[in-house]
């Protein structure tokens, strides 16, 4: 938007069209940083990005330095890693 206001400001010579588009661009900007703020006060995790979602994800389910233990995690490592064998040499039932 900005470098169309840019260039429009470069090639057109009527004023009202120039005006209307930055108005357009001033609004969209507006809205952008307002969404921005709002959503860093209030929702924090909708401007993470997908990775750190995922990992915080998994932290919750396996647990970390305080609580490592689960009871799961034997089929967790399965689900992970689909290609491992199980204890008893059958093959993961994942790939069946």
């Amino acid at each position: 938007m900005l470098i169309a206001a840019i260039l429009s400001s470069v090639f057109i010579n009527k004023e009202w069209i120039l005006i209307v588009i930055w108005i357009f661009f001033g609004i969209s900007f507006i809205v952008y940083i307002s969404l921005y703020i709002y959503f860093s006060l209030k929702k924090p995790d909708y401007l993470r990005s997908e990775k750190h979602q995922i990992m915080t994800q998994a932290i919750q389910v396996l647990g970390d330095n305080e609580k490592a233990f689960n009871p799961n995690m034997e089929h967790i490592a399965n689900i992970m890693s689909p290609y491992s064998k199980l204890k008893d040499k059958e093959q993961n039932p994942l790939l069946k």
